[in-house]
């Protein structure tokens, strides 16, 4: 029998540089022509790729995995974020200052001077963001207890629950007679609407109502 001792060491994530930070635009998935473009494609690609699986497994995952990113790229797009609803010209400013503090210690390291100012604009700017989204919140506090005190509930709670993780929209759905999804509003009034035109004009009851 051989004893073995191995060391492992896991690799601690840089969430300050993800990997992959870009996020694919699938909302444009809803599209019926782009999502045809989308499978279409996968599978052209699929297709193309069939050879790499006769050889290296792990060679041939990556250049799939390529492929497909690629295909992705190309036919969603990557989704545009959404600016933070506190970040305003004072913040733009500090990163601004932070930034060329940064630049400018960078091209002189040892300057021990140039350091200490790119520390403070570090500092000053990360106060700076704090302070702007502290207002934000605040305002939106005072704006949830005026609605409160006007008996306005319904947006006082849309304030509490944009603070506490983010106001989701209730979503509707319901399935038609092939058993597909439908989620427009119209066309949900109209499956409310036959469903009851059927039920309260079925045969049956129509028969139990004359008779008595």
């Amino acid at each position: 029998m051989v004893k073995i001792r191995i060391k492992v060491k896991l690799k601690k994530l840089d969430k300050k540089n993800p990997v992959n930070s870009r996020r694919l635009d699938i909302d444009k998935l809803e599209n019926h022509d782009i999502g045809k473009l989308f499978v279409n494609s996968i599978k052209d690609t699929l297709q193309s790729k069939q050879r790499i699986f006769e050889g290296n497994i792990d060679e041939g995952w990556e250049e799939i995995r390529d492929a497909l990113s690629n295909v992705a790229n190309k036919t969603l797009g990557t989704k545009k974020l959404k600016p933070k609803p506190w970040f305003n010209r004072i913040c733009e400013e500090a990163l601004q200052r932070r930034k060329v503090a940064r630049q400018h210690w960078l091209n002189d390291t040892r300057n021990e001077e140039l350091f200490a100012r790119y520390k403070t604009r570090l500092r000053e700017t990360s106060n700076i963001l704090r302070g702007e989204k502290r207002k934000y919140v605040r305002n939106i506090m005072v704006n949830a207890e005026l609605d409160y005190k006007a008996h306005r509930a319904r947006d006082m709670y849309k304030r509490i629950n944009y603070l506490t993780g983010g106001y989701k929209k209730k979503e509707r759905f319901l399935k038609d007679d092939n058993g597909s999804l439908i989620t427009t509003n119209e066309e949900l009034a109209k499956k409310w609407g036959d469903y009851f035109d059927t039920l309260l004009n079925c045969e049956h009851l129509m028969k139990s109502i004359a008779l008595t």
